[in-house]
């Protein structure tokens, strides 16, 4: 007899699913490690990252909590490295276009 599994997610619950299927909902992203799943029969809901087997080794990401007071500001989120030359670059590309735009419908060049 196969094992049903469910997902739950923003309070809605998904599955049926069998162990294979909820291992690709994993591999796909759509189930984090830090998701609440239930196996049928069970009583409560764990964290989908508890479930052996179910998240490869190597893609486990150890997920930490932050609980913010109400008088404290978030924590600063960084932004990577990579990502301020590929903005600079894509805006670079789309003043280039636009310019090209207007010198091409100022000097009507018809091919």
């Amino acid at each position: 007899m196969t094992e049903h599994w469910y997902h739950l997610v923003g309070g809605k619950q998904f599955g049926p699913f069998s162990f294979k299927g909820l291992r690709e909902r994993a591999n796909i992203g759509v189930l984090h490690p830090a998701d609440e799943v239930l196996r049928d029969g069970a009583k409560d809901w764990v964290e989908a990252v508890s479930v052996p087997g179910l998240f490869a080794a190597e893609a486990v990401v150890e997920v930490t909590k932050v609980v913010v007071q109400p008088n404290e500001a978030p924590p600063a989120q960084t932004m990577p490295v990579w990502l301020l030359p590929v903005l600079c670059l894509l805006a670079g590309i789309a003043i280039g276009m636009g310019l090209m735009a207007i010198i091409f419908s100022v000097t009507g060049s018809s091919s």
